[in-house]
């Protein structure tokens, strides 16, 4: 995908029979029934509308922001001049020539650029940007845009793991055609030696050790080609199959490693009341979606603190979603003794296959014993 790229115009549907409403950001805030909104809440990523003119973002859903640690009041200016404030210096360049662009745009045309920008912990990720011009002054100005924000960095990680695995496959193939091609070669010059009426006993004695020499030459070859090759499987697996981020929040963190079957569940402190974490049970509908039956779980709650009967009611509905997807072993990490008498009750409640553990290496060792 090329740093900035020029989309086709946007195909134009008839909007008769469809309940939108004006694009201003009261109506988008407002309007839960309408389709705008519908497509909004299930967008991938973050969608925004800008004031082209103030540089001033008048709606977004702070999703992307929000995955990279910043929190609701601090996305308006973190948005801002199309994130300029929190851009890598190296990409101001990509920032003037998006705006540029705008500023010369036809009706209907699409633009899009890929741009690095700083999450709170000061790492920088890759997002990708799209925008369209939404309205214009009397004067033919782009008054308003509206886009999309996508975090890119994981998309971006996998693929320069697969360019890698490329380039082994291809040296692969280099050594397929050169290595072992030579001792076949060697071989069928060789037979066609024993093919000839003109042969001495020594002469076809030389032969055949020269194909035995050739045959070990090949045998060693495919034997490193095959090791090779396994390797390169293998990492090529773990690339596509490594750990998944399904929950990142001050309250939990929620993860799946595919390639062990396992998930990662860490609580954190108190939860005062359920409505404090509205996606916990979605968040592990989704984290069991990517598990296979017989998984593992491990649980760190050396940071939680007893908490109220709704939310202890939430985590027996959470357990029955876990028990129901296939759990067969969880590791659980208590240093509260109160905390460990209500998860110990809870478990025990919703038939919860666990057993408790002071560090995290005890955990993981017996995570990893075969049942």
């Amino acid at each position: 995908m090329d740093i900035n790229e020029t989309s086709p115009k946007l195909k134009q549907h008839n909007p008769a029979n469809l309940d939108i409403p004006n694009y201003g950001a009261h109506n988008l805030y407002i309007n839960q029934s309408s389709v705008i909104n519908a497509l909004i809440n299930t967008s991938l990523g973050s969608v925004a509308l800008y004031d082209f003119q103030k540089c001033e973002v008048m709606f977004s859903q702070w999703n992307v922001l929000k995955s990279l640690g910043y929190q609701p009041e601090e996305f308006k200016e973190a948005s801002n001049n199309f994130f300029k404030n929190i851009a890598h210096p190296e990409d101001a360049w990509i920032i003037k020539n998006h705006i540029r662009k705008i500023k010369l745009s036809k009706p209907g045309e699409i633009f899009s650029f890929n741009l690095r920008i700083q999450d709170k912990k000061g790492c920088f990720r890759w997002i990708h940007v799209r925008h369209t011009v939404l309205s214009r002054n009397d004067k033919g100005e782009v008054t308003q845009l509206i886009g999309s924000v996508i975090d890119t960095s994981r998309y971006r990680h996998i693929k320069n793991k697969l360019d890698l695995h490329s380039s082994r496959l291809d040296h692969l193939a280099y050594r397929n055609s050169h290595e072992l091609r030579s001792p076949v070669a060697s071989m069928l010059g060789l037979v066609a030696l024993l093919k000839s009426k003109n042969q001495t006993k020594e002469f076809t004695e030389e032969i055949f050790d020269l194909m035995e020499t050739t045959a070990t030459k090949m045998d060693n070859v495919i034997r490193e080609f095959n090791v090779e090759l396994n390797t390169n499987r293998e990492q090529l697996k773990k690339t596509t199959m490594e750990v998944q981020h399904i929950a990142n929040n001050s309250h939990y963190t929620l993860s799946v490693n595919r390639e062990k079957n396992r998930a990662y569940l860490k609580i954190k402190g108190f939860w005062s009341k359920r409505d404090l974490v509205p996606d916990y049970l979605s968040d592990w509908k989704k984290a069991t979606g990517l598990l296979k039956r017989d998984f593992t779980l491990l649980t760190d709650a050396s940071e939680m603190r007893t908490h109220p009967q709704d939310v202890r009611n939430l985590h027996e509905e959470a357990q029955g979603i876990i028990v129901k997807s296939g759990v067969v072993k969880i590791a659980e990490i208590v240093k509260d003794d109160i905390a460990e008498i209500q998860l110990n009750a809870m478990a025990k409640k919703t038939h919860l296959p666990k057993r408790n553990f002071r560090s995290l290496n005890e955990a993981e060792e017996w995570l990893n014993e075969k049942v």
